[in-house]
């Protein structure tokens, strides 16, 4: 019985040899494969070219499909990012249109000049929920390409009151009524921890009529740069600050 065993062990060339003949195996089916190709190829050519009808060649026709799926696949990522862009160019625009129109109207007002303000915000906010426009409906149809939701600004919840005589800390159903596009990266203690700064300021010294940002740095107030304006004009739209065009503070209360 052990010699039987030892004399069917495989040795390392029966394997070696064993791999080669599948190696064998898998070139000569892949040269048969490569084979009927070029035959069909040939066939199809001859039999369709001579009745001049190269166009609806099957195996070209399989051809221009496969191409017609690659450039669909491009053409839907490509809609999608242009629908992501143009959303993304209309969102970041909003703000700045709402700066200029309160900037139009402090400088009127300033002037003494008569100056009747639109109602830039509900304008702005049909803007950003109005349906998208249908140049694109086919294609989105054809791609099926999922719309980008356009972002809607909450409703600012009711405060409480507020006074000069103490300090009233902005409430998280405040922070979170602020359009997410004026708030930015900002966080609500941040915010309060300016908002209590700039207070304690105006209440110390009753007579100031406001605050430089130069004066604010100096305080420590992080308040210059994307995320510290954020914070300014969160609690500008609160109503409890006024900005001027060189960032001065005004206490609202």
């Amino acid at each position: 019985v052990m010699g039987d065993a030892h004399a069917t062990r495989l040795r390392p060339g029966d394997i070696t040899s064993a791999i080669q003949n599948l190696e064998s195996i898998f070139l000569k089916a892949e040269c048969d494969l490569s084979y009927v190709s070029r035959k069909l190829d040939t066939e199809f050519a001859a039999v369709f070219s001579d009745n001049g009808q190269e166009n609806i060649n099957p195996r070209r026709i399989v051809l221009r499909i496969e191409r017609a799926k690659r450039e669909i696949e491009r053409l839907k990522h490509l809609s999608t990012e242009l629908a992501r862009e143009k959303q993304h160019l209309l969102t970041s625009a909003i703000p700045h249109l709402l700066a200029n129109g309160r900037a139009t109207a402090d400088l009127a007002k300033a002037a003494a000049v008569e100056y009747e303000t639109p109602d830039e915000q509900a304008e702005l906010q049909s803007l950003c929920t109005a349906p998208a426009s249908n140049e694109n409906d086919d294609l989105n149809a054809t791609f099926s390409i999922e719309p980008v939701a356009a972002p809607q600004a909450p409703a600012i919840a009711a405060g409480p009151q507020r006074s000069r005589a103490a300090f009233v800390p902005v409430t998280e159903a405040e922070f979170n009524g602020v359009s997410t596009l004026v708030r930015g990266r900002a966080k609500l203690s941040d915010v309060n921890h300016v908002f209590e700064a700039i207070f304690n300021v105006f209440k110390t010294d009753k007579k100031r009529e406001q605050l430089s940002v130069k004066e604010m740095l100096a305080m420590g107030l992080a308040v210059s740069g994307a995320t510290g304006e954020a914070k300014m004009k969160v609690l500008r739209q609160l109503k409890v600050i006024s900005l001027a065009k060189d960032g001065s503070v005004r206490l609202t209360l």
